[in-house]
């Protein structure tokens, strides 16, 4: 996998390996053109690796119980060279056959998804049973080698392979149990492979193997020199870089902020230096009875401090000849600090105090022993992307390319896995393929809503499906029970009860100025409405030129130039009370949201009943439930992410912050963990009334959090508001939606 600009101009087919399907099973393609020989259908199982160091492949994923798809064994026709793609009828009856109908990935057909694939007979090679990839911090290597030998090194297991030689130019080779093995003293390739890699439990995980998330968002990351000299593992570069923003007068405050995180309090005078020389030159110490010397990474120096950085990626701590018992490049580091201290002190310069960090990747954090785990801490490769992507910090670092170059590098050495950072830029291909296709096949919400009524005429005779089709600049996935056009307002009940307000804008350049006003962007009056939108677009967008989400809008520059606006409104129930009003409808003020944007879409399409009673729509806690249903039916219903907590700890499913790690639901009910009597809550209480309520009436401690477990919801929000909250928000931005 991964061969050629996979992920720089291309969305290879073998993307679907390490994804499931919509319907929760696991497709393979093996690659080049999807199909193998006919003697080579009885196969077991499939590892997907790609390139190690010296005569290695690294094993990224492993499949299991394949099943071969009827039609792979049909070589590809010749005559598709010049040809549009023609998939197999086989592979064709294969995927529309599948449970749930077509195989899908993010809503979308495979067939849709590869339909300008070329010179592509087969776009699935198999069905697995199970996938699974390395656990965290393991990584796996065959070693193609006649003197090859199982061992762990480094943090990685090598398994050797004999036998076989090492595919140059096939993208695939195969390996049958053989009893015919030149190496007696070892299994057969086959055997070593089975009982050391593939039957060994503790190597896998299959918690990570996951569905494509349509939703899924990553900052755009330009190609960088990093990237194209193929140095983003190479300490001394990353070094280098790290030293010279310390250095830039505009960063100083930054990096005060910093080491003022990790308890340092740095001079805004202070100086840093690379390869600092670690040998003590002092007659009075003999070197062979205390070992000295190496080269410190990085140093920073003020009058009160004396920081010692060594930078870790892929190296061990180091050891050599003269170092004594336990000792390493560690101790010598201290050794020589202490040194460089007191022979300022002797000098009469004040004494600084000394403090010791290994800067490391997640999935490569060393173990420190004995003094040395005491004098050093731990800065994580995460630590440092985290505090560069916070929103105070972020405009700074983007102002400059390669600044955020760097920081991109940390966040490829963030993961625990690390091949972490190679799964989120298959999701972004993959995700940004599926959004493509949407905008081709003019897919979105809105679209939803003209399919799911019977007010087609309707809607022609207000709004085009052009003019409405990107209203859902959320990218919400729910259909539509029914829904209304009233003016600029698209108002629409979605499956699961909440309601949702879209404004499409007649007057485009007045919208644009609400937008501008709304994020404190400055603007020209003098523009006109392309000028005007094109620089939002430029300095809000997503990349593409054509499209960028600004608070609550959305603007679309269209092939023609023209310039549109919507906005989907965060406060519901105000913006149902104003199309209410220019509608002459009565309302009542003990309605609540879900009540009156249903009652007011039967009004507006002249269904309305002034006599039918709406029941009362309540969310539910019972002793009885599990942790599991708990959280999915606030998912379903309100589309936030239920953080559920047995005292201090959480037991619901999230990702584990500090270690990158999957944590499962707890298998319990609400009763075991304290839940002690049944509670009803109505669907505009306020998040912050909801916790207390939760906790006064049921026993439970819960935290309402958005739908990406990113942030916990302000307590001002309605719950039937929490689903308008964008993925990987902030307190400020939300605090910017309660305002309007």
């Amino acid at each position: 996998m991964f061969v050629g600009d996979y992920l720089s101009s291309n969305l290879g087919h073998e993307i679907i390996n390490l994804f499931q399907a919509d319907n929760g099973c696991h497709y393979l393609y093996l690659n080049a053109s999807g199909s193998f020989a006919a003697e080579h259908t009885d196969v077991g199982y499939m590892l997907m690796v790609k390139n190690g160091p010296k005569d290695c492949f690294e094993v990224i994923g492993m499949a299991k119980g394949l099943e071969f798809v009827p039609g792979v064994e049909e070589p590809r026709k010749r005559d598709l060279k010049e040809s549009l793609p023609q998939i197999s009828e086989k592979q064709k009856w294969f995927i529309h056959n599948q449970p749930e109908g077509d195989v899908k990935y993010g809503g979308l057909s495979i067939l849709d998804i590869f339909n300008k694939a070329e010179q592509q007979n087969v776009f699935i090679t198999f069905r697995a049973a199970e996938v699974f990839v390395p656990a965290d911090h393991v990584r796996l290597y065959l070693h193609y080698s006649k003197e090859a030998l199982n061992k762990k090194e480094k943090g990685g297991l090598y398994v050797a392979i004999k036998d076989h030689n090492q595919p140059k130019t096939s993208l695939k080779s195969y390996i049958y149990p053989d009893s015919s093995s030149h190496h007696p003293d070892l299994m057969t390739d086959y055997g070593n492979i089975f009982h050391n890699l593939i039957n060994n439990t503790e190597l896998w995980s299959r918690n990570k193997v996951k569905k494509v998330s349509p939703d899924f968002h990553l900052d755009k990351r330009d190609v960088s020199l990093f990237q194209i000299c193929a140095i983003q593992d190479d300490e001394n570069r990353i070094s280098n870089a790290i030293a010279y923003f310390m250095r830039q007068p505009e960063y100083r405050t930054l990096w005060i902020n910093f080491f003022k995180s990790l308890g340092i309090i740095l001079e805004e005078s202070y100086e840093v230096e690379r390869e600092v020389s670690a040998k003590i030159l002092d007659n009075g110490i003999d070197s062979k009875d205390a070992s000295n010397g190496g080269r410190i990474d990085l140093m920073i120096k003020d009058s009160n401090n004396l920081i010692v950085i060594e930078n870790k990626i892929k190296s061990e701590i180091n050891t050599k000849d003269s170092d004594k018992g336990d000792e390493t490049q560690l101790n010598r580091y201290v050794k020589y600090t202490e040194w460089l201290i007191n022979k300022g002190k002797e000098v009469g310069e004040r004494e600084k105090k000394p403090y010791y960090f290994v800067l490391a990747p997640n999935y490569n954090i060393p173990m420190l022993k004995g003094v040395m785990a005491e004098k050093y801490k731990i800065i994580t490769y995460r630590d440092l992307n985290d505090y560069l992507t916070r929103e105070d910090v972020r405009p700074l670092v983007e102002k400059d390319s390669n600044f955020k170059a760097l920081r991109d590098v940390f966040f490829r050495h963030s993961e625990t896995n690390p091949n972490g950072y190679l799964y989120n830029e298959m999701m972004e291909k993959f995700s940004t393929r599926l959004n493509e296709l949407r905008t081709e096949k003019n897919l979105s919400v809105c679209d939803d809503i003209m399919i799911s009524t019977d007010n087609e005429n309707q809607f022609s005779e207000t709004k085009s499906r052009k003019d409405i089709k990107d209203c859902d600049n959320k990218k919400h996935k729910t259909m539509a029970i029914k829904s209304a056009i009233s003016g600029e307002y698209i108002i629409t009940q979605e499956d699961n009860g909440s309601i949702r307000v879209c404004q499409i804008f007649d007057n485009v350049k007045d919208s644009l100025r609400e937008a501008s006003k709304s994020v404190g962007f400055k603007f020209n009056p003098d523009w006109n409405t392309r000028q005007f939108g094109k620089n939002l677009v430029n300095e809000y967008g997503d990349g593409s030129g054509n499209t960028a989400n600004v608070g609550e809008y959305t603007i679309v520059i269209r092939d023609s130039g023209s310039v549109e606006t919507y906005r989907v409104h965060g406060n519901t129930i105000a913006a149902l009370r104003k199309v209410a009003s220019e509608n002459d409808f009565k309302t009542d003020n003990k309605w609540n949201t879900r009540t009156l944007g249903s009652k007011l879409i039967d009004f507006v399409n002249g269904d309305y009943n002034p006599e039918e009673e709406i029941e009362e729509v309540t969310f539910r806690v019972k002793p009885e439930m599990s942790i599991k249903e708990l959280q999915d039916n606030f998912k379903e219903m309100f589309g936030g992410h239920l953080r559920i907590k047995n005292g201090n700890k959480r037991c619901d499913e999230f990702i584990d912050s500090s270690t990158g790690q999957h944590k499962e639901v707890l298998d319990a009910n609400l009763s075991e963990i304290g839940c002690k009597a049944e509670g009803n809550f109505t669907v505009d209480m306020t998040v912050g009334d909801f916790q207390n309520k939760v906790k006064e009436d049921c026993g439970l401690n819960v935290v309402v959090a958005t739908s990406d477990d990113w942030v916990a919801v302000l307590p001002e929000f309605t719950l039937d508001g929490v689903n308008l909250i964008p993925k990987n928000t902030t307190k400020s931005k939300m605090e910017e939606m309660l305002s309007r």
